[in-house]
């Protein structure tokens, strides 16, 4: 009996640090990918396949044909996505982006090849919005950034400042054909990080839509709170000062945009940013 070699791949888990929501419109948020992985397995028989697994399909064959080995692979992937779950309940860590990647990643990867990273992504970018999309909001793209490339990533669908991507501690930087843009980003070395749960699963697409209607109902609230939990203070902070300022910094920055957003709630007005830093500094 010959023996039958398994071939798996795997992607990671993500956790945005800021910019949930707002990095829809636009806006930079920082992600970190954690020690939990989708783990996408090749079979012999075609597999059951989720939507997102069938949008990664339909992808590859729009990138490669439809009679391609890549395709043949992606009909016979299964994704386990376990480890993203608590006794059965979803914990809010990307599973759908990181089976979406890990799926595309072992269907175009030749046996004993390194997987393209800048392609996985571009692939998996297109196939997890596209089946998004059919749930009803088509997200940023930020998970799926992070489960391609790993990190710690400032992530922008579509900057408005050539700075906006460009932190004094970043490594390389990922521009992808949709217009997303990604820079690897070092957290301080002496910063822990606790997560806590809410004990509820959610749907990225229905939280999403949510919050475009909200948007459509009153934009200038929502405007003025997406500037408020916008990551711009984090790309800011990790930017423009060295590692041991950069919590206080980033307090201070989010100290700021959550004063201007009463501010103007209350028709009031409110220091610019550099004035409120010289402020806080003198203090």
């Amino acid at each position: 009996m010959s023996e039958t070699k398994t071939i798996s791949c795997y992607a990671p888990a993500k956790i945005m640090l800021a910019g949930e929501y707002a990095v829809v419109d636009g806006g930079p948020a920082i992600l970190m990918a954690v020690d939990r992985a989708a783990v996408a397995t090749l079979h012999r028989k075609t597999q059951y396949l989720s939507p997102f697994l069938l949008s990664a399909q339909r992808t590859i064959a729009q990138e490669f044909g439809q009679a391609s080995q890549e395709v043949h692979n992606a009909r016979r992937v299964s994704v386990c996505t376990d480890s993203f779950r608590h006794k059965g309940t979803k914990i809010g860590l990307g599973s759908s982006a990181a089976a979406t990647v890990a799926a595309i990643g072992i269907s175009i990867t030749p046996a004993d090849a390194t997987v393209n990273q800048a392609l996985v992504h571009r692939l998996a970018a297109k196939a997890h919005g596209d089946a998004q999309a059919k749930m009803g909001a088509r997200g940023s793209g930020a998970d799926i950034a992070c489960a391609s490339l790993g990190g710690v990533r400032l992530f922008q669908a579509r900057s408005t400042r050539a700075s906006d991507a460009t932190p004094n501690h970043a490594g390389e930087e990922h521009q992808s054909s949709e217009g997303t843009q990604t820079t690897a980003c070092q957290l301080p070395s002496d910063l822990h990080l606790v997560f806590p749960w809410t004990q509820k699963a959610a749907a990225t697409a229905p939280m999403v839509r949510a919050v475009q209607e909200f948007k459509s109902r009153a934009e200038n609230e929502y405007l003025q709170l997406a500037e408020a939990i916008s990551a711009e203070a984090i790309a800011l902070a990790f930017r423009e000062y060295d590692d041991a300022g950069v919590v206080e910094k980033t307090l201070l920055h989010f100290s700021y945009y959550v004063g201007k957003y009463k501010a103007r709630k209350s028709g009031g007005s409110f220091w610019s940013l550099d004035e409120y830093l010289n402020i806080s500094r003198k203090e």
